[in-house]
């Protein structure tokens, strides 16, 4: 067997471990008592705040640095006004990882005050009263029309663009069904996933999760794109014939994009809820936009 050569050379992953644990470490070990408040007395705080500012600084360096090492991500447009484009939104990326390692340094309360010195619908505890789709439920056109907003839409472009990566219609609606379950087990700390039950079956799974991946599927059988067999169901007489099942790399396979995407989606729901930023707040769209053009760099 020959041996094993790794697609990002070495030192480049002991650059990225290194900084990354860096960034994290130094966050909370720098101030000891990191989840404390910030003190009343003025002078305490200054102290506090100029440490903590000092090692945002450094960790943000680091990061920046650390990013040049790398090689540049290579530019597959041969558009000028596309590449233009992606750089823009790469910068805009950076920027975006320096505030939040800021953020990181930063006490939870003075994080959330400069947030709300921003922008002072922020750093408001976020309850009923700001759209939390739990509220009212009562089943009537009115409420079921209140629920359509940008997050209806998402779900349409999220299952339509996961129907034409995946193109496997068993995988898409299996994590359909998946997430809705993760947003029922993790409703009790964030109050962005307080639904209604008929929020998760109407609205998320059966009038967008699912016609947005039937028109995927749909779109790609139009395109004549050939569809994957994740699960290795082709060809089989019984669900236990699967590969799936009978193979560890392919089981691994379908199990680790499940595990990296689940992280990533709740990620993004807990930094919502830690910054209280409310779910309708324009910052989270932006938010998406961003990771969404980010996505396009990886191809």
């Amino acid at each position: 067997m020959p041996p094993f050569v790794p697609d990002i050379p070495f030192h480049v992953q002991a650059v990225f471990a290194l900084t990354f644990s860096y960034i994290w470490l130094s966050a909370f070990f720098n101030d000891p008592d990191y989840l404390q408040k910030m003190p009343e007395d003025a002078d305490q705080w200054t102290t506090i705040m100029r440490a903590n500012t000092w090692q945002a600084l450094k960790s943000a360096v680091m990061f920046i640095t650390a990013f040049a090492y790398l090689n540049p991500y290579i530019e597959n447009v041969e558009n000028k006004w596309m590449q233009r484009f992606f750089r823009c939104c790469l910068n805009l990326a950076l920027m975006y990882m320096c505030w939040l390692i800021f953020i990181l340094n930063m006490r939870p309360d003075m994080g959330r005050a400069s947030l709300g010195f921003l922008d002072p619908r922020l750093n408001k505890k976020i309850e009923r009263g700001m759209h939390t789709y739990g509220e009212d439920c009562a089943l009537t056109l009115a409420r079921f029309w209140d629920d359509i907003d940008h997050y209806y839409l998402i779900h349409w472009l999220d299952y339509f663009a996961l129907a034409i990566l995946f193109r496997d219609p068993y995988i898409c609606h299996f994590w359909s069904i998946y997430y809705e379950i993760i947003e029922l087990s993790a409703k009790h700390r964030l109050p962005h996933f307080e639904e209604c039950w008929w929020d998760s079956l109407l609205t998320d799974i059966a009038f967008s999760n699912t016609p947005a991946i039937i028109l995927g599927l749909m779109f790609i059988d139009r395109l004549g794109v050939r569809r994957y067999d994740w699960l290795g169901r082709f060809g089989k007489q019984s669900v236990w014939d699967w590969e799936v099942f009978k193979c560890q790399r392919r089981f691994a396979g379908n199990c680790l994009p499940l595990v990296l995407f689940s992280f990533h989606f709740l990620s993004s729901f807990f930094l919502m809820n830690a910054l209280l930023v409310p779910p309708t707040h324009p910052a989270v769209a932006c938010r998406m936009l961003l990771w969404a053009v980010l996505g396009g760099l990886g191809f």
